[in-house]
């Protein structure tokens, strides 16, 4: 009984070695998983969309800054999306390792930005003419309220997730960024005609 424990043991041993060697191995090798998914280090570059993304720099307070053919961004959030130059930027997970810094990365997806039906980015001070109005993103408030011209006559502010009636139309605050630097807010609103 006891050599068949030691042999349960030995062979558990073994595969669990295997595997955990395939799982390092995996890891070295992963850099696309085909699905817009890649794991960075510090000064990894990566092409997506044409564009050239690079990992800046990240620290244990899981701030990351990327360069996303020459636009610049900090992003302080994981799981949540941020569009940086056309592309949809979301952390998934911080690899840290105290003994080898060397060897820390970041898991992050990376895909082009698709706007919904009806939705439209603006970054602070946009003007874009939609269904024959003139729309200006005025500002974007801590709050998340946002604030919307349309003809240059009609402005309204709009609070996250709500919807308002501005000179035929409805505008809907869908998902607004705040960010300490200006230029670096956006928000999709969704812009459809009243009937």
């Amino acid at each position: 009984m006891k050599k068949i424990i030691y042999v349960l043991m030995l062979v558990t041993l073994l595969v669990g070695g295997c595997i955990e060697t395939s799982i390092d191995k995996v890891k070295e090798e992963m850099v696309d998983l085909g699905v817009g998914e890649y794991t960075m280090k510090v000064g990894d570059k990566v092409t997506v969309d044409n564009k050239p993304v690079v990992l800046e720099s990240f620290n244990a307070d899981y701030v990351t800054v990327f360069d996303v053919d020459g636009a610049k961004r900090e992003i302080r959030e994981t799981q949540d999306a941020q569009i940086i130059n056309g592309l949809e930027l979301t952390i998934k997970r911080f690899n840290f390792d105290v003994g080898n810094i060397a060897e820390n990365s970041v898991n992050v997806n990376i895909v082009r930005f698709i706007p919904g039906a009806d939705e439209y980015l603006f970054y602070l001070k946009d003007v874009k003419t939609i269904l024959g109005r003139k729309v200006e993103l005025i500002d974007i408030k801590k709050d998340d309220t946002i604030v919307i011209r349309v003809d240059t006559l009609n402005e309204k502010r709009i609070m996250d997730g709500k919807t308002e009636a501005i000179a035929s139309l409805y505008v809907s605050n869908v998902n607004p960024k705040y960010r300490a630097i200006a230029s670096e807010r956006y928000v999709i609103v969704k812009v459809v005609e009243q009937p």
